[in-house]
């Protein structure tokens, strides 16, 4: 394990630190993208309770995403 290098050790001039670029991605990035998924989730739930109560709930094709 002495072959890896400490984050602080990584650090550059032009491309910053790594620890820095982590930090940053955890305090803002994450809960964006848990707070887009959340919306999501509750948009389709949403619509699969409204085709319930309509009745005509199908089968629904997988979505892909890129």
């Amino acid at each position: 394990m002495d072959k890896f290098m400490k984050l602080r050790d990584t650090c550059t001039y032009f491309r910053g630190c790594p620890i820095t670029k982590l930090d940053l991605a955890i305090a803002y990035e994450l809960p964006e993208l848990a707070g887009k998924y959340k919306k999501m989730s509750e948009a389709a739930l949403a619509a699969i309770e409204a085709q319930q109560q309509d009745g005509t709930l199908s089968q629904a094709e997988p979505k892909r995403t890129s």
